[in-house]
């Protein structure tokens, strides 16, 4: 989905640029906490609610010091880490806690997992926050027992099946053999099919979100006088070729419009709605003003044109 993906790589900008910020010493532990991105479909494929993510500046600090081997560099990589994890793993020490098992190694080697506290209530509002970020293992090496016995103790709530087999199989762990020892058939599992049909729900979601705010854009448009259903086209075509609107294009489109054969009162009630400069303006009153002078100037100048054109061809 090209939202998403538009989503993720924004995520990545925005907390790499503050992972860069607090690294530098330019963010205190007493301000205002990390957004990391948006809980991803493979977390709310596991139960997590689809709510903002954000850690703590001095959350970020305790990690530095109690986990050296989380670099910058790995943190910066976890917004997109998050949309594809190989696990995710119902805490067994902390109630309502969730763990996230990425596809994401420490400086040493080490595959890093994210524990979750959900659904937080903060100044941000109701918020997914990260507990810690640190790699699963020892001295280099990954602590598979871990996660076999989340397996094993029915704690396991998604697995990526062809990387959690990948990862496993270093330690000579069978996937999903190993959770058959255990009451993996007990309880519901997610896995990437389970994904992928949650993706499909959000994209026929979003289709037709789009097309009821079409036919709501369409039915506004029947509303409009035809000053303003011409003033809009104009306004459209100018801002999708310079993107920002400019007061001299208010002048501009006013002309045309008078050109069209519209009246001053119906194109200063198009600029009142429609024109973003005038719109800024602060009181009615300054609004209603502006328009009329702007139409009625527009009104002069194709009038002066006019004349000059009807003398030449009287000559």
């Amino acid at each position: 989905m090209v939202w998403q993906e538009e989503q993720i790589q924004k995520d990545e900008n925005n907390f790499s640029r503050e992972i860069e910020r607090w690294a530098s010493g330019e963010r205190a532990s007493a301000m205002l906490p990390i957004h990391v991105a948006q809980t991803s479909l493979a977390l709310q494929c596991a139960g997590m609610e689809d709510l903002p993510i954000y850690i703590d500046v001095s959350k970020l600090a305790l990690i530095k010091n109690e986990h050296p081997e989380i670099t910058p560099e790995v943190l910066k990589q976890i917004p997109r880490a998050l949309t594809d994890p190989i696990m995710i793993i119902k805490s067994a020490t902390a109630d309502g806690r969730i763990i996230a098992a990425l596809d994401l190694r420490d400086a040493a080697g080490v595959n890093i997992v994210v524990p979750f506290a959900l659904n937080v209530e903060r100044n941000e509002g109701r918020v997914n926050m990260i507990a810690s970020v640190y790699g699963k293992g020892r001295n280099g090496e990954i602590n598979y027992g871990w996660y076999v016995k989340n397996m094993i103790d029915g704690n396991l709530l998604y697995a990526h099946t062809k990387k959690t087999t990948s990862f496993l199989a270093p330690a000579g762990v069978q996937f999903p053999m190993a959770a058959r020892k255990g009451s993996l058939f007990n309880y519901s599992i997610k896995t990437e099919e389970d994904l992928v049909k949650l993706k499909m729900e959000r994209e026929a979601e979003a289709a037709a979100l789009k097309a009821v705010c079409a036919e709501t854009v369409a039915e506004d448009k029947k509303s409009l006088s035809p000053a303003e259903r011409s003033f809009l086209a104009e306004k459209e075509a100018l801002l999708a070729q310079h993107k920002k609107w400019n007061p001299a294009y208010t002048v501009r489109t006013a002309k045309k419009l008078e050109e069209q054969g519209f009246g001053e009162k119906e194109i200063a009630a198009a600029l009142q709605k429609h024109a973003p400069d005038i719109q800024n303006l602060p009181n009615t009153d300054l609004r209603q003003n502006a328009a009329a002078c702007i139409a009625k100037s527009a009104a002069g100048s194709v009038r002066v044109g006019q004349q000059e054109q009807n003398k030449e061809k009287s000559r």
